[in-house]
């Protein structure tokens, strides 16, 4: 009598195997693609100059931020640990506005609606790893992002809210609305440093591919802009598609 027995060949907690005699010799390394959705919200003060001139600052900016780029992954031996580094190309939103009442004569007193609309891209790099928490495909992580400003714009414009009384803007022709074309914002970071805390989910797509949905919460070290407390937080949705190398 012959008496067979088989031992699952586990990686990453998958049970991936060709049939019940044909196990699936997992690979370590996974590359793929990866795209992150978030959305942004900042503390303190984003100062503006008109002309020259100091401006109310804006506060308590939020928009939002799209990531796209090749993500990669390092299973150690163990098949609970692993390493990861992703590059992405990605572009933020900022958006804040104030309103402002100026006296204009002793009896009028004019309200304006100031808006900021600023967006920048960036070349991002994470590094980092994360756990599997036994008999689970759930993952507990952290990395750390390094983001690279390529390009930076901005737009504000500028809104008589009332009374009715108040004159329009001097503009071709008169207008209630305005923008504000010499205006100026300090410059970002070159260079933007910031940690992540990461929760994540395998779920096989089939033998040596699988999925990664994950929420990622981006804690600013210091400001994002020169000579501003501008601290950008941010809560990204990603989805990594991994499949192994050999």
């Amino acid at each position: 009598m012959i008496i067979a027995s088989q031992i699952p060949v586990l990686s990453q907690g998958f049970d991936w195997q060709y049939s019940a005699r044909l196990p699936f010799d997992a690979p370590h390394y996974y590359i793929g693609i990866s795209a992150r959705y978030g959305l942004n919200w900042t503390t303190g003060n984003i100062s503006f100059l008109e002309n020259k001139l100091r401006c109310p600052d804006f506060y308590d900016a939020t928009g939002n931020g799209f990531n796209i780029g090749i993500a990669t992954q390092y299973w150690l031996d163990d098949s609970r640990y692993a390493l990861h580094a992703n590059l992405y190309y990605s572009n933020h939103s900022l958006n804040a506005s104030i309103i402002d009442r100026v006296p204009l004569t002793s009896t009028l007193t004019a309200e304006y609606e100031t808006n900021l609309n600023l967006s920048f891209s960036q070349l991002n790099l994470l590094i980092g790893g994360k756990y599997r928490i036994p008999s689970t495909h759930l993952n507990i992580g952290a990395d750390i992002g390094i983001a690279y400003n390529i390009n930076r714009t901005f737009d504000v414009t500028e809104t008589i809210l009332g009374p009715i009384e108040v004159p329009p803007f001097q503009t071709n022709p008169p207008s209630y609305s305005r923008d504000v074309i010499n205006g100026e914002l300090n410059q970002m970071h070159a260079l933007y440093i910031n940690p992540n805390i990461n929760i994540s989910y395998d779920i096989p797509l089939g033998i040596g591919t699988y999925i990664e949905p994950m929420l990622s919460l981006n804690i600013p070290l210091y400001s994002i802009m020169n000579g501003d407390n501008v601290h950008n937080y941010s809560i990204q949705f990603a989805i990594n598609i991994l499949r192994g190398i050999k």
